[in-house]
């Protein structure tokens, strides 16, 4: 459980620097677990789009969006883009492997304990969804469900 309160800690003091239209990603210092317990950070994807989803088991929405998530992170990930789900339920992960499992989520997952805060700051909803640029800069936030066409489209403004 320490681990999750260091992340917990560290996403509380991050926050996001509005620069004109694009907010810093700041983000890309905060910690979070995979599914390994390893330690993992957003920077790992420096050089490609990253879509950080925010979702929940329960949330019939984030669930929908699933299927699109599969196909833009199958269709990008060995060459510009990746997605990250963010879970904040707080699960064990054999429960979690289990539900990813179930519902044929191909994109990586991390966890965190459950929390009112992102690593982008106040969670305004879920599903929520950041595009972050290979330069680690926040270009777009959809709050609610994303489609692949949606990703594409921002990406190509």
């Amino acid at each position: 459980m320490g681990k999750w309160l260091k992340s917990m800690n560290r996403m509380l003091v991050l926050g996001m620097l509005l620069m004109g239209n694009h907010v810093v990603a700041d983000a890309n210092d905060a910690v979070l677990y995979d599914l390994s317990g390893a330690e993992r950070t957003f920077d790992e994807f420096r050089g490609k789009w990253l879509l950080v989803n925010y979702w929940a088991t329960w949330c019939v929405p984030c669930l929908e969006e699933i299927p699109e998530l599969n196909k833009f992170h199958a269709k990008h990930f060995e060459t510009d883009a990746v997605v990250v789900g963010i879970n904040m339920e707080g699960f064990d992960v054999d429960v979690m492997r289990d539900f990813l499992r179930d519902q044929g989520v191909v994109y990586p997952v991390w966890i965190t304990a459950p929390s009112d805060y992102t690593a982008f700051g106040v969670l305004p909803g879920i599903p929520t969804s950041y595009l972050i640029s290979p330069k680690g800069e926040v270009v777009a936030k959809q709050v609610g469900v994303i489609s692949a066409e949606m990703i594409e489209r921002f990406i190509s403004r």
